[in-house]
């Protein structure tokens, strides 16, 4: 163009236009989308985990949207510990469920799950589509074969509905590499807050916004703030007008008394958010630690030695990581699905990362650039094929066992809902039966936050609440871990050997109530 300065530079990570509506990028995104959709169809099809019983938590959630469905409240009516947004999203299904059975829901919202695992990478690489091919390669192959990512998105579970909100909210706040207007930011505050009412944790990304936002604060904060606070605020009015006290006591509480008998090792933390754990490949505690660094530092010397400042895009890229890793490192409590709320803030990073070191190294051709991210982006699909290979084993499908032992319309009790909602005996069939969604956060309520123990007095809440449950119950059913869940004072083992008898049933521990027996 006439006139039009030869030396004119687009700054780095400025949108370009005609790049961001490329059919290559949305080719890009839609591959690796599929590669990630397909492993994890993959995983589904081991033996009992599109219908059998692989978690404690996925069938607490679509528990709650049942009981939702049928008139019930969480907080109200029965105990839950975490806020209410997956329930939410889950009513849907719990509907199908009505129809079906709550079995036949559990495998729906299994199918959701690995659809929104998927979507995710479209997500992330619509965030990244102004950049170039490779900066998008690295970033969604990494979030695809992020380790946690993988093994998480199998079944129900919060941290993959909580990135989906939390990419929404950025790919509303960003324009770019750059803040957009006073709408974009209004309607990523409310992908946020109602992301903060899946996992509390939303507030971290949300805060690396407001720390890009800081220049122009008054103009960018309030749309920010009042979109937050209404996606956080107006999910949980119903249940907040319902039961304030159980509410506030539930969902935040329980949480801030939750203690630990032990706390996780470092180690197993920096394997799982790093991606070395889940995967066939084996290191010391001095190698975990030693790669952990060589990312921190290999980041940082990228950044500082490469390019200009930080974009806002880039700053929050970091921010996050940075608040999000503290985070999973500071609390006793740690399980192998709490990394995948890094994974797409890691992989946002290393796409940056990647960026950022292919214009520092322009005098290296294209072809090399993208084949050596091409090996990098293989060799962590590798890892994720292993992972899914080595996490997935067999699961356990009880529900014709329990089928032929456990009548329709009796009222079950057990340490682990996943084992009634499999064999479809989830439903309350009177009154007088215990609403029992989540038997852990039940304890945990009644024991301030702390797991049970033999210890407990016989007259502290929680083993006389137990105690009146068991009394309720026809039927008794048991994993292969309930003293984690449910307080085996000597006292309710005596109740319980005293008023159950235990049927002769392979794999499983059922008991039966002696005065129900036919």
């Amino acid at each position: 163009m006439v006139g039009q300065d030869r030396n004119h530079r687009r700054p780095l990570g400025a949108p370009t236009g005609a790049l961001a509506g490329s059919r290559p990028v949305g080719l890009l995104i839609a591959a690796i989308a599929s590669i990630a959709l397909g492993v994890q169809l993959f995983a589904l099809l081991h033996p009992g985990y599109l219908r059998g019983v692989t978690e404690y938590d996925d069938a607490v959630y679509i528990g709650a949207a049942t009981r939702m469905v049928h008139g019930a409240l969480p907080y109200r009516d029965f105990a839950l510990v975490t806020p209410p947004g997956v329930p939410l999203l889950m009513i849907p299904v719990a509907l199908i469920g009505r129809i079906t059975g709550v079995r036949d829901a559990l495998q729906i919202a299994r199918l959701v799950t690995v659809l929104v695992t998927a979507a995710n990478v479209v997500l992330l690489g619509t965030l990244l589509r102004h950049r170039k091919l490779a900066t998008i390669a690295v970033a969604c192959g990494s979030l695809a074969a992020y380790p946690s990512t993988v093994v998480t998105g199998h079944t129900l579970m919060l941290e993959p509905y909580l990135v989906l909100f939390c990419l929404v909210g950025a790919l509303a706040v960003f324009d770019g590499d750059q803040i957009a207007g006073s709408r974009g930011l209004m309607i990523g505050g409310l992908a946020f807050g109602f992301a903060a009412t899946i996992k509390i944790w939303a507030i971290l990304p949300l805060i690396a916004v407001i720390l890009v936002c800081l220049p122009l604060l008054r103009r960018r904060l309030v749309p920010l703030v009042v979109g937050s606070v209404a996606g956080l605020v107006l999910p949980c009015v119903p249940f907040l007008i319902a039961a304030p006290s159980a509410f506030v006591r539930d969902v935040v509480l329980v949480q801030l008394e939750r203690t630990e008998p032990h706390r996780v090792p470092m180690t197993v933390r920096l394997g799982w958010l790093t991606g070395i754990s889940g995967t066939t490949l084996h290191f010391t505690s001095d190698e975990i630690y030693g790669i952990a660094i060589l990312i921190v530092i290999g980041v940082a010397v990228v950044f500082v030695s490469a390019g200009p400042a930080l974009t806002p895009l880039e700053l929050f890229a970091t921010s996050s990581v940075a608040m999000v890793t503290a985070s999973l490192l500071w609390p006793g409590a740690f399980y192998y699905h709490y990394a995948a709320f890094l994974g797409p803030f890691l992989a946002l990073l290393l796409g940056l990362t990647a960026a950022r070191m292919a214009s520092a190294a322009r005098r290296l051709t294209p072809a090399v650039v993208v084949a050596a991210l091409a090996a990098v982006a293989i060799a962590n699909w590798d890892g994720a094929t292993l992972a899914a290979r080595e996490t997935h084993a067999p699961a356990d499908d009880p529900a014709a066992t329990i089928d032929a032992v456990v009548p329709v319309g009796a009222c079950v009790l057990t340490d682990t809902t996943a084992l009634l909602v499999n064999a479809n005996r989830f439903d309350l069939p009177s009154r007088s039966c215990p609403d029992v969604v989540d038997p852990l956060a039940v304890t945990f309520i009644l024991n301030h936050g702390r797991r049970p123990g033999a210890t407990l007095a016989d007259t502290s809440p929680t083993v006389r609440t137990w105690l009146a449950y068991l009394s309720h119950a026809d039927f008794l059913i048991l994993s292969d871990s309930p003293a984690i869940r449910l307080p085996w004072t000597p006292t309710v083992v005596a109740y319980l050997t005293s008023h159950f008898v235990r049927l002769h049933v392979a794999g499983l521990q059922i008991f039966q109530a002696k005065e129900r027996q036919v």
